[in-house]
């Protein structure tokens, strides 16, 4: 080692990215926080690109802050809202 330090910087495409579960063992998708103050296990509305106008629930499994770097090309999804979920 040369004495340098590593530094990592997000990467520009994951800044504001969060992971998201629709269902407690879905695959993990990556959305666009849009600028939301989300932590793990907060529930959100999501409007998913493929469903055009389709608004989801959803988990937040991964928050911006813990995101490094996504191998993702671009989110499928953004956020639009925070929400608590009521008792039955």
């Amino acid at each position: 080692m040369d004495g340098t330090t590593l530094r990592l910087e997000p990467d520009p495409v994951s800044k504001d990215v969060i992971g998201i579960r629709i269902a407690r063992n879905s695959e993990v998708l990556f959305v666009d926080g849009n600028g939301l103050d989300v932590a793990p296990g907060n529930m959100i509305v999501v409007e998913l690109f493929a469903d055009e106008g389709n608004e989801v629930e959803a988990s937040v499994v991964i928050s911006a802050g813990q995101m490094l770097h996504a191998s993702v090309e671009a989110p499928t999804g953004r956020a639009l809202r925070t929400f608590r979920k009521t008792p039955k």
